[in-house]
């Protein structure tokens, strides 16, 4: 199309049709953020290209394209927001876990204190059963489900997460 007169009068004859269009040059077409949904009118699959003057033009529909920015900048706040919300929860996990470990540190080391190795045997555990002792070893009740042995030495209580004072 070589009508210079033509060209520069397709947007304002699409606006009096109702279609409001914009000419845009195909090189700033690619480099759109909509490049992928295209808002160009279209024959067909592909769009609609004029050519003037060797340059190629798209004609892109002015109020589709808005739309699907708008759209798109929704979409852009919404990925955002969640991703600040996924950060901010791994950031309270693991100030949570860090709370927790520490919490269990302390206990530990409470129970350490407070537990003097002469009365921490076996033997002074309530989990112990006594009428089941045998050559010097104690023997831990529930000792399956504590992860224990079955006849620890009276000294394992020192180690032992289940030990219970009697």
């Amino acid at each position: 199309m070589n009508n210079i007169h033509y060209f520069e009068d397709i947007e304002t004859l699409y606006h009096k049709a109702n279609k409001p269009v914009r000419v845009m040059d195909v090189d700033r077409c690619r480099n759109c953020k909509l490049s992928v949904k295209c808002c160009a009118v279209k024959i067909t699959p592909d769009a609609l290209t004029i050519e003037n003057n060797g340059k190629q033009y798209r004609l892109c529909k002015i109020d589709e394209y808005q739309q699907q920015m708008e759209q798109l900048v929704k979409q852009e706040a919404e990925q955002k927001h969640q991703e600040a919300e996924r950060e901010e929860q791994k950031r309270l996990f693991e100030a949570q876990r860090l709370a927790d470990r520490e919490r269990r540190e302390l206990l530990h080391q409470q129970r350490q204190q407070t537990l003097t190795s002469d009365t921490v045997t076996c033997f002074n555990c309530e989990r112990n059963l006594s009428w089941a002792n045998r050559d010097g070893k104690a023997n831990c009740g529930p000792w399956l489900s504590l992860h224990t042995p079955k006849r620890p030495s009276p000294e394992y209580a020192e180690h032992c997460r289940s030990y219970k004072k009697k």
